[in-house]
C-alpha cells in the first residue's frame, strides 16, 4: 500500500522513517493490528461423575437398656381373721352357716385365722350331719303325728257341724218346718275367701206348715246373713254353721239328715270343691249313715278329711 508523507504530501517508498522530498519524518505506516483468529471455544461440559450416595458409616447402635425397676406387686391388704370368727360361732348356732362361712374362709386369701376356719368347717359338718341323721330318723314319726293332729282337728269340725245341723232341725221340727218322717236329704257346703255356699233341699222331704220354706241354694258371708231376714230353711242351717265355725275361710263340707238328725258329716279345709261320695268319703245309704265302715280306708291323698262319726284309720 503507497504511503504519503504528512507534510509535503510526496510518495514515500516502503519502509522510509524520512520524506526523501522535504526530510520530514514520516509517521510509521499504519500497521492494522493482527486479526487473532476466534475459535469460538466449545463447551465442554464437565463430565458428570456419578452420584454417589455417600457411604455413612454406622455407629453400632448400643442397645438401650431400660433402668431397672422392680416390677409392682400390689400390697396385699390385711388379713382379716371376722370370716372365721364368725364362721366358729355359726358352727355351734346354726352349723349350715357356720359350714358356708368356714368354707369361705378357707377360699379366701386374704382370710386371717384359716386353722379357726378349718376348725369351724369341721365342727359344722360333723353338727350338720348329726341333724341330718336326726330329721331322718324323726321325721316320719313327725310327720304321723302332724297328720294326726290335723286330722284330729277336722274330725273336730265335722262333729261340730254335725250337731249344730242336728240342733237346728230339732228346731225346725218344733216350729213345724222340719223333716218328714222317713225321709234323708244330703248337703252340699263350699267356702272360699270366707264365703259359704249350701245347695238347696228338694223341698218334698220339709214341712211347710210354717213360714219358713226349703228349696233355695244360700250363698255369701256369715256377716250378710245374719243381717237380713232369715226365712228360709237353707239360710238358718248356714247361718248357724258359720258362726259356730268362724277359722273356716275355705273346705268343703257334705253331711245327710234323716228324721231331724245329722246322721254323717264330712269335712276338709284342703279344697273348694265338692266331695265324692265313695272316693272322699263312705257311701251314705237310705237311713243317712256310712256304709261298710268298718272296710273303709281314708283315701291316700294330701287332703286331710275329717269324719263324724269317725270312721276308718
Amino acid at each position: 500500500m503507497a504511503k504519503f508523507c504528512t507534510k509535503c504530501g510526496a510518495q514515500l517508498p516502503d519502509g522510509a522513517q524520512f520524506c526523501t522530498n522535504c526530510g520530514a519524518k514520516t509517521a510509521p505506516a499504519y500497521q492494522q493490528p493482527q486479526q487473532q483468529t476466534y475459535q469460538q471455544a466449545v463447551y465442554q461440559q464437565p463430565q458428570q461423575q456419578a452420584y454417589q450416595q455417600p457411604v455413612y458409616q454406622q455407629q453400632p447402635q448400643q442397645a438401650y437398656q431400660q433402668p431397672y425397676q422392680q416390677p409392682y406387686q400390689p400390697q396385699e391388704p390385711p388379713k382379716s381373721s371376722a370370716i372365721a370368727i364368725c364362721a366358729f360361732i355359726f358352727a355351734f348356732i346354726f352349723a349350715p352357716v357356720g359350714l358356708i362361712l368356714g368354707i369361705v374362709g378357707l377360699a379366701k386369701k386374704n382370710a386371717g385365722s384359716k386353722g379357726l376356719s378349718v376348725a369351724a368347717v369341721v365342727i359344722s359338718g360333723v353338727v350338720t350331719l348329726m341333724g341330718v341323721v336326726s330329721v331322718a330318723v324323726l321325721m316320719p314319726p313327725l310327720l304321723g303325728y302332724v297328720d294326726k293332729a290335723k286330722q284330729a282337728a277336722a274330725d273336730t269340725v265335722a262333729k261340730r257341724i254335725k250337731t249344730e245341723v242336728t240342733s237346728v232341725l230339732t228346731e225346725a221340727d218344733t216350729k213345724g218346718y222340719g223333716m218328714k218322717n222317713g225321709r234323708m236329704q244330703e248337703f252340699d257346703i263350699t267356702v272360699s275367701g270366707g264365703k259359704w255356699k249350701l245347695t238347696a233341699a228338694d223341698p218334698s222331704n220339709f214341712e211347710t206348715g210354717n213360714t219358713v220354706r226349703w228349696g233355695e241354694e244360700v250363698y255369701g258371708a256369715y256377716t250378710d246373713l245374719i243381717l237380713k231376714e232369715l226365712d228360709t230353711g237353707e239360710e238358718l242351717l248356714l247361718a248357724n254353721i258359720a258362726g259356730s265355725n268362724p277359722e273356716v275361710i275355705k273346705g268343703s263340707i257334705h253331711f245327710a239328715v234323716y228324721g231331724n238328725v245329722c246322721t254323717a258329716c264330712v269335712f276338709t279345709s284342703d279344697t273348694e270343691n265338692t266331695l265324692s261320695e265313695g272316693k272322699d268319703y263312705p257311701e251314705i245309704g237310705d237311713s243317712g249313715e256310712f256304709g261298710n265302715v268298718s272296710g273303709w280306708k281314708r283315701p291316700k291323698t294330701s287332703r286331710v278329711i275329717g269324719y263324724a262319726p269317725s270312721i276308718g284309720k
